[in-house]
């Protein structure tokens, strides 16, 4: 998480709880539990665990399987949803993963490993397979968190099937560029390395990835508006 600079699951947590605090000062407690009832909360946990520390910086590929590691994540994932339960939350909608290997950072890591496939960019396919796996536990997790809270909507995401399309059929979506990104080479440039210093590209939205990790808002909007068809009417039905 270091690398990535992004907070830990406790320190969101405890960014909420003070939020919350802050709502019941301002509208009243049973106001602030209404508030946070009929609030959306959207989970995404596990790219950066998986990009991060199992692939690209090991540590944890060193201390776990692929398959303990992702059962690790999930365990974290079940404990932030049952506090978020505790303090209220009754819609809550868990992302699944991308397929990771084929994100343009994996791809440009992959083509430089020795292989069959050495100097090619194609997806990384133990990747995919080890997201499918996650997802697919994801999904076993979620239904059974649905069953158990009564009252309230635990709802999976699937990000890697609409993603993958685009990958496999860009010019259906309007996109040319599928493995490689908007922001500087487009090969391994993410995060704090996409700046004003850093060339871009002249038009983001003929590509899927801004950077070699994060999708362009044109292939959010895409998966946005699947969310839109398929998830949010299970929310309010």
């Amino acid at each position: 998480m270091a690398v990535s600079h992004a907070l830990d699951i406790h320190s969101q947590l405890n960014y909420f709880n003070e939020a919350v605090q802050r709502i019941e000062k301002t509208v009243g407690a049973t106001q602030a539990s209404e508030i946070v009832k009929n609030a959306l909360f959207l989970v995404s946990i596990g790219t950066n665990d998986m990009l991060i520390n199992f692939y690209d910086v090991p540590i944890r590929a060193l201390e776990y399987s692929i398959d303990d590691y992702q059962n690790l994540l999930l365990q974290q994932l079940e404990s932030l949803i049952k506090n978020l339960y505790g303090a209220g939350a009754r819609r809550i909608v868990v992302a699944g993963l991308p397929p990771i290997g084929c994100l343009p950072m994996q791809v440009t890591l992959g083509s430089i490993i020795p292989s069959f496939h050495m100097f090619e960019r194609i997806c990384v396919y133990q990747q995919n397979i080890d997201s499918q796996l996650y997802n697919n536990k994801l999904q076993a997790l979620t239904s059974r968190l649905q069953a158990e809270y009564n009252g309230t909507r635990v709802l999976y995401v699937d990000i890697y099937n609409p993603l993958m399309d685009m990958i496999k059929n860009p010019r259906h979506y309007g996109f040319k560029h599928a493995l490689q990104a908007c922001c500087g080479t487009g090969l391994v440039e993410m995060g704090p390395l996409c700046n004003a210093r850093v060339p871009t590209c002249s038009d983001p939205s003929r590509y899927i990835f801004w950077d070699s990790v994060h999708p362009t808002q044109a292939a959010y909007r895409v998966i946005a508006n699947l969310c839109n068809q398929n998830v949010l009417p299970q929310l309010v039905g």
